[in-house]
């Protein structure tokens, strides 16, 4: 089935958009109409090649609240499409107004280039091609995924929605490393930041919830992950640093990465242990935070079970606190005050006590968290700041799908909208 293109995205008519957001193992889905921002058709393809005992399987929910599993064997990627779009195809069969008119893409790294929502293009998609390896978890996914919609779609215009873009706007004395300047560009080595999708919905959210603009706001923004984590530095709508550099290794201590450590460290592992570059990566990046800590979990859910039994969870859990709370005095140094601190993602909103001891002895920068707020389950938005808190302190949930399509709408395609990128 081929979708045709009416020439509504982008110009302020209703529109549907078609989201994918890819991960390590999962393509996340959706369909949003807007401007209402309804949410038509949701779903996600879980453990994409899967092996051994785990199972694959794909959730689907159209806006009937009706959900369907589907456990089905997906190899790879392209046969995770393919079970995606049959979902997809029944419902278009059976409603017709869920017909998509653009589709969005999510994009990790794409280096210098794109820093604003792009039509994907043949040119763009030659670019997306170099990539790959600058964020090789993601970028090879995510390209997979662009060329299938091609294939399939080839009427709609398809968006890229670059992770790094939000964090353009970091300054030069911030961005760059003190490495020899001839080799940096050579290389297009300095920080690119990532989870810019996700920074740049839960400060437009957050300053919505206040009822504030972000213009007149400076923000610390902790995007806390089951996967990665990151805080940004955001000064009058604008990015101006970000805990990752450029790798998402950089910052934080993660669920199986390391975060900063000593820069000569790798290089010492390597000769001790007389390995090579490639099995150090997979230390740093597959081995290492949580995981590597205590030995036998990444997720800091169930390390908080065993902080009172085990003392290698316990040290994991306020060592990884405590990287947040150093950064967030970095960054607030960095803005001269701030005037809003966000916790969000997985971790940020369904741990309180995490924000608890990050919020911990923080009153000289004007953190005070409400403890009974804080203890509240929900995952907000909501206020968990106490009254003499100079800082409001908001729990709330990020929507990088929704970002996603805003984008994708406010987008004014350049061109002929419906070329197709092959």
């Amino acid at each position: 089935m081929k979708f045709k293109n009416d020439g509504n995205a982008g110009t302020g008519k209703s529109s549907n958009v078609l989201i994918f957001n890819c991960g390590s193992s999962s393509v996340k889905y959706q369909i949003i109409g807007f401007p209402s921002e309804e949410v038509l058709v949701r779903g996600e393809a879980e453990k994409v090649g899967a092996s051994g005992r785990e199972k694959s399987y794909v959730k689907h929910q159209t806006r009937d609240n009706k959900p369907v599993l589907l456990t089905v064997e997906m190899k790879d990627y392209p046969s995770a499409f393919g079970e995606i779009m049959k979902f997809l195809e029944k419902d278009f069969a059976a409603d017709s107004g869920l017909f998509p008119d653009a589709i969005g893409h999510r994009y990790v790294h794409t280096g210098d280039h794109f820093n604003r929502t792009t039509l994907i293009t043949p040119g763009v998609l030659k670019i997306l091609e170099k990539t790959v390896e600058l964020a090789p978890v993601h970028n090879p996914v995510s390209l997979n995924i662009i060329r299938q919609c091609l294939k399939r779609m080839p009427d709609l215009p398809e968006y890229l929605v670059v992770d790094t873009a939000f964090h353009s706007t970091i300054p030069r004395a911030c961005r760059t490393y003190p490495l020899p300047s001839a080799l940096m560009k050579k290389y297009g080595i300095r920080k690119y930041g990532f989870h810019g999708t996700s920074h740049k919905y839960v400060m437009q959210e957050a300053c919505r919830f206040l009822g504030v603009k972000p213009q007149d706001q400076k923000i610390i923004s902790c995007h806390l992950g089951s996967g990665g984590s990151s805080i940004c530095a955001i000064s009058n709508g604008r990015s101006v640093d970000n805990t990752m550099g450029f790798t998402p290794l950089q910052g934080l201590v993660m669920n199986t990465r390391s975060g900063d450590i000593d820069p000569a460290l790798p290089f010492y592992i390597m000769r001790s242990e007389n390995i090579t570059m490639k099995e150090v990566g997979s230390l740093l990046n597959k081995k290492s935070g949580l995981l590597g800590l205590t030995g036998s979990t990444r997720d800091l859910r169930d390390i908080l079970g065993r902080i009172k039994t085990d003392r290698n969870s316990d040290t994991a859990f306020r060592m990884y606190a405590s990287r947040v709370k150093e950064y967030i005095g970095a960054y607030y140094m960095l803005l001269k005050k701030f005037d809003v601190l966000i916790f969000t993602d997985s971790l940020g909103t369904q741990v309180p006590a995490l924000r608890s001891l990050i919020c911990s002895e923080m009153d000289a920068l004007g953190i005070r968290i409400d403890e009974r707020a804080n203890a509240d389950p929900s995952q907000g938005p909501m206020d968990v700041s106490d009254r003499m808190s100079t800082v409001r302190i908001i729990v709330l949930p990020t929507n990088e799908e929704l970002m996603i399509g805003r984008e994708c709408y406010a987008q004014k395609a350049n061109g002929d909208p419906a070329r197709r990128a092959s």
